[in-house]
Order: C-alpha cells, then structure tokens, then sequence
C-alpha cells in the first residue's frame, strides 16, 4: 500500500507540473492565444467547401485514380512500403538527387555484416536472434541518412536542419502512390495534401545593401520561422504533418498533410496569412537591414545615383526617404493535389505510359499552380504597398528597377558582341572571298598564257606562223 500511495502522489506531481508548463507556454505567448482564438476556435475553422461538392466529385475523381492505378506494373504492385520507399529512392541517386548516398548505405550494411560475422559459426541461434534486430537498426539508419541527404546544404544548421525542395517531392510522390492503391480514396483524400509556396518580398534589397552573407544569414534566421514557428507547432498541435523546405534562392515550400479532414481553400489561406503575420513581426528579421545604419544609407544614395535621380545631400534627407525599419514580407500561395488530378482528364494520364512518370507531372503541376498563385499575390502586395507605404514600396521597387536596368543593359552587351562576331564573321567571309576570286583571275590568266603559247607553237610547227587549211575529203 505505501508502494501504491507514493506513486499516486509522484503521478499527481508530475501531473500539476506538466499543467503548469502548458498554462505558462500559454499565459507567454500571445501571439499564440490570438492565433488560436483567430483560426481554430471551432472545428469548422478546418472544414472544406460542403460534403456535397465532394460527393459528387468522388466518381470523377475514383475514375482517375484507376487510371493511375492502372499505370502501375506488378513489380509496384508487388513491394512493401519499405521496398516502395527504397526504390524510389535509388531512383532518385539514379537521377542525381542523392549524391552520394549510395556509397553510405553500402558502408552501414558492410559493417552490419561484419558484426554478425564476427560470431562464431556455432552460434547459428545466436546470428538468427541478431540478425533481425540488425536488420530493424539497418532500416531505420537508412532512413536518417535518407534525410540526411536531402537537406539543403547552404540554409541547413546543426540547431535548424530544412530539407530541400527534392525532399518534397519523393514525399509527395509516396502519398500519392499510398492513394492510388488505396481502393477507398477519394476526392477528400486527395484535398489531404497541400503546398504552401513562400517567397521573400525584398529579398535583393537586403544582399544590395549588405552582402551576400548577410542575405544567407536573413534567410537562415527565416528558414527557423518555418520549422520551429508559433504557426508551424500550433498546425502540427492541430494533428497536421507540416513539412517545411527550401526551394532554392530565396522561396520556400511547406508540404501539409491532414490525416483528420480535407483542407479548404479558406483553411490555406488563413495558414498563408498566419504565416504572413508571424514573418511581418519578426524583429529578429527587420535587424538584418537597419535603414538607419551610415554604411547603408550610402549605398542606398550610390543606387539611386545610378538611376540618374538626384541624390541626397546628407544623410538626413536619405532617412527621411525610407521606412523607420525593413519590414519583412513574403508573399504566398498554395495549391491543393485535388485541383491538379481534377484538373487532368484520364486520356490524358494515361497517355503518361507508366506510373512515375504520371505522379511526377501530378506534383510538378501542383508547385506550379502554387507558385502562378505566389507571383498573383506578390502582384496585388506591390499595389497595396504603393498606397498603404510609399516609403518602402519606393525602397523595393527602385531596386527591382535597378535590378532590370542592369539586367536590360548586360542583354544589350549580349547582343551587341553577338552582333560584332556576325559583322567580323561577314568581313572574314567577304575576305575569304575576294582572296579566292584574286586567285581564280591568277588561275585564268595563266590558263588563258598557256592556251596563247600552245596556238603560237602549233602555228609555228605546221605553217611557219600561216594558218593551215584543211580540205574536204572528196566523195
């Protein structure tokens, strides 16, 4: 009974402490109870358009799927999930994405099999109890080193590791094979998987006036907004698998499954909007460009020098010409799996002809709509921002101008110097000409000498310089 009694009461105090952490964590984040209250008071807040609408999108959409099912060979059929995960993967070394990994994965199973080679041979009982379990370590050492090498090796640190935009296929592509062979999937399941794209407003802006260390540093310092933000852990409290990734430069995707109900085009777009605001108010963000720092002021007035404006005389009227601080934004979109298969007609994924081929058209097709969907928003954000903060929409759009002014002049000097190796090709070409027209009139002068001094001999042999007549043959 005294046993029982000390562990109700170390139950009990581990119990208030855990409710404790939970109300402080709350009660400190404001951020997180507003973000709360906003998005996921009800479980409406997650709900799609009516049931109806997907009801009677089901049939089109499980026509569809059979298709795709159908492009499946009996190998595919045939494989474990595991196996699946594997082959794709070795697919994916094939094709250049995983370099390197093979040669990994060779050396873990080396030394597994040198472990289980250095028991004796009569221990066969022994190596049977092992191996098993080996095997089990193997697989799942093979799978951290699968992520391993699918991080993006420029943003990626110890504390914040992002995967790359590669990951995020081979992920999409392994939903999507899981649906097809799932005879009960539906036009819900497929509204389970969406992509959310980012793009950094201003980006250029931040590397002209600083460095390119500097923007590296701006977009590590975002890339942990994205993987250990408030709207990252509050989705991913909400039961959604959130797979934040880098997609080169400055842009970023976050794959989102739900596993608890289909996503609406509402519910991603207050997401965007979540993760809008939480970047907006990033101070750690804004401090990477401090607008009222000397060395950048100055290279602010010798950028829109180069633009032909007049510039400033000091460094007041420089500060009065932009924002108090850099206000950081991105701009976003999102996609859902169900437009894109609803979207192809099933003569045409079968035209595909196999499987992979068809599933990677599927997801190239989905970051495309989420990126047109990116540039449309970015579009409207430059009109608002032209009303709403002329200081900063003139910080960011006299550096896009700046930015095509270069770019329009380095197209003039390709196609000037492509226009002068066309015009010293043609006088090399009328050279090369009128030196063999010069030797073809040498040629025919000396031809036209030697005819002269043949005719002349042959006058001198027969008739002493008289020409010689030659009579008909009588009949």
């Amino acid at each position: 009974m005294g046993q029982l009694q000390e562990q109700r009461t170390l139950f009990s105090i581990m119990l208030i402490k855990i409710i404790c952490i939970i109300v402080s964590s709350c009660a400190n984040s404001a951020y997180f109870c507003h973000l709360c209250s906003q998005v996921l008071t009800t479980p409406e807040r997650l709900s799609i358009a009516p049931d109806k609408e997907l009801l009677d999108q089901d049939a089109a959409i499980q026509e569809r799927l059979r298709v795709l099912e159908c492009l499946l060979t009996d190998e595919e059929r045939g494989r474990t999930p595991y196996e699946q995960q594997q082959a794709d993967m070795r697919a994916e070394v094939v094709s250049g994405h995983l370099q390197g990994l093979e040669t990994s994965v060779q050396q873990l199973r080396r030394q597994v099999f040198a472990t289980l080679n250095l028991l004796e041979p009569q221990q066969v009982e022994t190596r049977n109890e092992v191996r098993p379990i080996y095997e089990e370590w193997l697989k799942e050492q093979i799978a951290l080193l699968h992520k391993v090498y699918w991080h993006d090796p420029i943003l990626s640190q110890p504390e914040t590791e992002i995967l790359s935009k590669g990951y995020g296929f081979f992920q999409l592509r392994q939903h999507m094979r899981n649906l097809v062979q799932n005879e009960y999937a539906n036009a819900s399941d497929l509204q389970n998987n969406a992509v959310l794209f980012f793009d950094v407003n201003g980006m250029r802006t931040v590397v002209d006036l600083t460095d390119h260390e500097n923007g590296t540093a701006f977009l590590r310092e975002l890339a942990k907004v994205f993987i250990h933000g408030t709207t990252t852990k509050l989705l991913r409290d909400q039961g959604l698998e959130v797979t934040p990734m880098s997609a080169g430069g400055d842009e970023f995707h976050i794959h989102i499954h739900s596993s608890v109900r289909p996503l609406a085009a509402e519910t991603l777009e207050q997401f965007n909007t979540m993760y809008r605001q939480e970047v907006e108010g990033a101070t750690q963000l804004s401090g990477y460009l401090n607008l009222r720092d000397p060395v950048i002021l100055r290279k602010f007035a010798h950028l829109i020098t180069e633009e032909g404006m007049p510039g400033p005389s000091n460094l007041e009227e420089l500060e009065k010409m932009l924002p108090e601080r850099f206000k950081p934004s991105i701009s976003t979109g999102a996609a859902t799996m169900l437009e894109i298969v609803r979207s192809m007609d099933p003569e045409q994924i079968r035209a595909f002809g196999s499987f992979t081929d068809a599933i990677t058209a599927i997801t190239q097709a989905l970051f495309k709509l989420a990126d047109e969907r990116q540039q449309t928003w970015k579009e409207q954000f430059k009109d608002r921002l032209e009303k709403e903060d002329p200081k900063t929409y003139a910080l960011l759009i006299r550096n896009d101008e700046n930015r095509d002014l270069h770019s329009k002049l380095s197209q003039a000097k390709r196609i000037m110097r492509k226009k002068n190796n066309q015009l010293q090709a043609e006088r090399l070409q009328n050279h090369l000409l009128r030196k063999e027209n010069t030797q073809l009139q040498e040629e025919n002068m000396r031809l036209l000498l030697c005819v002269a001094e043949m005719r002349g001999s042959a006058f001198n042999l027969l008739g002493k310089g008289k020409p010689v007549e030659i009579s008909q043959p009588q009949t």
